[in-house]
């Protein structure tokens, strides 16, 4: 027999049905479909406190998935851009702000003086 309660909290070693929600997007599949994403655990200062399988879950909000198409599309048109001289540059990415410059020139050697010249100007 079933009984369907709400419990405010789940003692040791007892089987329940719980619905969780999650701050942002968590990797995860039904277990029947793959169970390698489909088993999780739940740890609360260092604890082990519950461990189970995903029965079923609701997507993620599509906000975030056009989110990241729009952060895609940008990516790709600002590579568009880049036109076939500039392909030969070497470029670099910042990662804080998202956006791609080139390089700065790297020093081919410390430029010394002509080896024949002495201090006082002859050979």
């Amino acid at each position: 027999m079933v009984r369907k309660e709400q419990p405010k909290f789940i003692k040791s070693h007892t089987i329940a049905r719980v619905r969780l929600a999650t701050s942002g997007p968590v990797p995860l599949e039904k277990f029947d479909t793959i169970p390698q994403l489909g088993r999780f655990t739940l740890r609360d200062e260092g604890k082990t406190i519950a461990e189970g399988t995903v029965l079923r879950y609701k997507p993620y909000s599509t906000d975030a998935q056009k989110a990241v198409a729009k952060a895609v599309a940008s990516a790709s048109k600002q590579l568009e851009t880049v036109t076939v001289s500039d392909k030969n540059k070497e470029l670099v990415f910042d990662m804080e702000t998202g956006k791609t410059a080139d390089a700065k020139a790297k020093m081919q050697g410390i430029a010394e003086g002509d080896e024949n010249e002495g201090s006082d100007g002859k050979n």
